[in-house]
């Protein structure tokens, strides 16, 4: 009876190996695909990478993929400092805060209105608000915020809660025109109201057909209430000059107050980039 079983347990291996080689077969000369496999009792979870095929599961199927030629991590500098100042933040929320200052941000993020949109519209650039935040991630939030301002650097913080404190209110007026002797999109707009001095406007941009995202471009200081827009981040990271990158833009503007809190977006401009641009 033992050698009956082991006979069959055998065949079973063998036949899962043939089923997987058959599988392989068929694959060899595709660039990409994905295939489902069936296994025996004997083999029945296969996980990993073999050369240039992957093992996997997916809602309990076995499949075979090919694996990618390579995987975009894109690590600009921009990138680069924004992930910085995210690891160093958190870090700083454990070994630097002390307790009550964690406890004052738990408080301010308990008294934040819940999924409050920022009225930017279903077209705004800016990023709507995420909603409800722990004390931790308000932290995050708003020591993000400040340092894409340009009010803080890679290596200062903003360690208390601005609890009391008014958000800015939304910058007024935004136009946006295509500037040939330059070859940039020029801004204009009025400050806030009251805003607090140390306040920062932040520009975003998109493209609606050139290739450009949705991305934070610069930032100035109250009363210059005018910027020139004249590159781009592109695909991996990369800088192009906006006259190389011609199309039809869209352009909104926020305020970020010294203590970190932003405000609601501005209204949102719409301006297009003509193709052949030499600047004067």
């Amino acid at each position: 009876m033992m050698m009956i079983s082991f006979f069959c347990s055998i065949i079973f291996l063998i036949i899962a190996m043939y089923l997987i080689a058959a599988v392989l077969i068929s694959l060899k000369g595709q660039q990409s695909g994905m295939a489902r496999i069936w296994l025996s009792e004997l083999a029945n979870d296969i996980r990993g990478s073999i050369k240039n095929h992957t093992y996997s599961i997916w809602k309990g199927l076995n499949y075979i993929r090919e694996k990618a030629a390579s995987i975009a991590n894109p690590c600009s500098t921009h990138q680069s400092n924004i992930r910085t100042k995210t690891t160093q933040s958190s870090k700083r929320w454990y070994d630097t805060l002390t307790q009550g200052q964690r406890n004052l941000w738990n408080e301010y993020a308990e008294a934040l209105t819940p999924k409050a949109g920022d009225g930017g519209g279903s077209r705004q650039v800016i990023p709507d608000n995420r909603g409800v935040m722990s004390g931790f991630n308000a932290y995050i939030s708003i020591n993000l915020w400040a340092y894409s301002a340009a009010i803080t650097t890679l290596v200062t913080f903003i360690d208390d809660a601005p609890i009391g404190i008014t958000p800015p209110n939304a910058p007024t007026a935004l136009t946006c025109e295509w500037n040939d002797s330059t070859c940039c999109i020029g801004l204009t707009w009025v400050d806030p109201l009251d805003a607090l001095v140390g306040t920062h406007i932040r520009v975003w941009m998109v493209s609606l057909d050139a290739g450009v995202h949705k991305q934070l471009d610069s930032a100035a200081g109250l009363a210059e209430e005018s910027v020139q827009l004249c590159d781009a981040r592109i695909a991996l990271g990369n800088v192009a000059n906006i006259r190389d990158l011609p199309g039809h833009y869209l352009v909104q503007i926020d305020a970020v107050g010294p203590n970190g809190q932003k405000g609601p977006p501005s209204n949102i401009c719409e301006v297009i980039v003509p193709s052949g641009c030499t600047p004067a």
